[in-house]
């Protein structure tokens, strides 16, 4: 009993250390699953009424540099914001996007989804690009602080204020 244990826990432990190398396969290989050039239309609601946009978002290598990607994103004909998104542990999916002006917004690249959570102007902000057959699913969520509402046991629940959402394909 004691031998058929250890081998199945043997046997366990090389399946589990199989998977997490895999895993850390996938996660290397995914960053460049986000290269491309991708266009779309961006809904956004939560003002005074909903509104559209031409979005674009080009993400290419930077030649010499291997953990650095171009990340531009488009917003209309006019505004244009070209940033860095800075690959920080590979395997882990930790990343930056550098916004090249002091700011830079942690990131986590997982299963082919970036997602990035962070604050501004009393609000708090949640991105995701997400990888899909036709190019990159993009929303984000902004909650208000001053509208949050404590509910017993340590819970705090926030109020949406606005949502955005595109579906950018790839060209």
């Amino acid at each position: 009993m004691v031998r058929r244990t250890s081998a199945w826990w043997l046997i366990l432990g090389l399946t589990i250390a199989g998977c997490a190398a895999n895993a850390a396969q996938r996660s290397s290989a995914a960053f460049i699953d986000l290269v491309g050039d991708y266009r779309g239309v961006l809904q956004i609601q939560g003002g005074s009424s909903p509104r559209e946009v031409a979005m674009g978002l080009l993400v290419e290598p930077i030649a010499g540099q291997p953990d650095l990607l171009r990340w531009q994103l488009e917003y209309g004909e006019h505004d244009r914001r070209d940033y860095v998104l800075c690959i920080d542990d590979r395997a882990e999916g930790r990343c930056r996007i550098d916004e090249r002006n002091g700011i830079e917004l942690h990131a986590t690249f997982l299963a082919g989804e970036l997602v990035a959570v962070f604050a501004t102007g009393g609000q708090t902000i949640v991105t995701r690009y997400r990888l899909v057959p036709a190019g990159i699913e993009f929303s984000l969520e902004a909650f208000a602080a001053d509208q949050a509402q404590a509910t017993g046991q340590e819970v705090t629940t926030f109020a949406r204020v606005a949502r955005q959402r595109a579906l950018l394909r790839r060209r």
